[in-house]
């Protein structure tokens, strides 16, 4: 097949490792971040990478270059934190669509998450209630108009670096019987490489490894894994069977998971 530019925006914890598998598989990959020390170490490990920033009015920027020739954009734009204005972070969104379609950019990998649905107890499909007032359902529906868009939903994201128990450990919670639902960065990833090597069908999908353990089981084992103070669980407000479906996704791509048991990943590997 011919592997056409690809090209990244958001070069972080996932970006970076991404762009760097795609270039060893043979594919064009063009990146960019914010910060220009960080482009400049990102160019040292041979990847073709801007400074571009995007503000509420406008984006700044080589958008031109680093989206040149792309027949596929991959956008990983979170809200900065939870403390971010909703309006800032859908303005921002706005004007990166804006940006890109001036470049004729027509297919769009939008990284989303499954914090998007709704509260409740039930099984997490594609096909499940949306939180309302949410921005980044917004930017995904925004991205949807826009483009040709893949939305791939992922679930709490870990790796090596960025193991689970630290953000728990010595808390007092409840909601010890829900489902914990967490996603390797090596699944993330080999999926989204999967994806771009089949012919492209805008969707929606969710990932995350399936059938975790309960919150309570899991941390406890983590933190004592990692040494730290295990924290303490309630049963209150539970929602045991709020796990995350990745059928629709692992039978499209026909995928086994690298890390389908991250508690047993956890605690062989780290």
């Amino acid at each position: 097949m011919i592997k056409a530019k690809v090209a990244i925006f958001g070069c972080g914890w996932l970006g970076e490792p991404l762009a760097l598998a795609l270039q060893q598989s043979g594919w064009p990959v063009s990146v960019c971040r914010r910060d220009e020390a960080q482009v400049a170490r990102l160019k040292q490990l041979g990847l073709d990478a801007y400074a571009i920033n995007v503000a509420n009015d406008d984006v700044t920027g080589n958008v031109a270059a680093w989206s040149d020739q792309a027949e596929t954009v991959i956008i990983m734009l979170p809200p900065r934190s939870k403390s971010q204005q909703p309006e800032r972070y859908e303005q921002q969104i706005a004007q990166l669509i804006q940006a890109l379609q001036k470049q004729q950019v027509r297919q769009v990998l939008f990284i989303s998450s499954t914090g998007v649905y709704a509260e409740g107890n039930y099984l997490l499909t594609e096909q499940s209630p949306l939180k309302q007032n949410s921005a980044l359902v917004t930017a995904e529906q925004a991205m949807q108009a826009a483009f040709s868009s893949i939305i791939l939903r992922f679930s709490g994201l870990v790796n090596k670096d960025r193991t689970p128990a630290r953000f728990l450990a010595g808390k007092h919670l409840s909601g010890g019987l829900t489902p914990t639902n967490l996603i390797h960065q090596d699944d993330c990833i080999d999926v989204i490489c999967q994806l771009l090597t089949k012919p492209w069908q805008a969707d929606v999908y969710n990932l995350s490894t399936e059938n975790g353990p309960s919150r309570a089981h899991f941390y406890v084992r983590a933190t004592q894994h990692s040494g730290l103070t295990p924290p303490t669980f309630t049963d209150d407000n539970s929602f045991a069977l709020r796990s995350v479906s990745s059928q629709k996704i692992l039978h499209f791509l026909d995928y086994q998971f690298k890390h389908p048991d991250i508690l047993a990943w956890l605690t062989n590997e780290t």
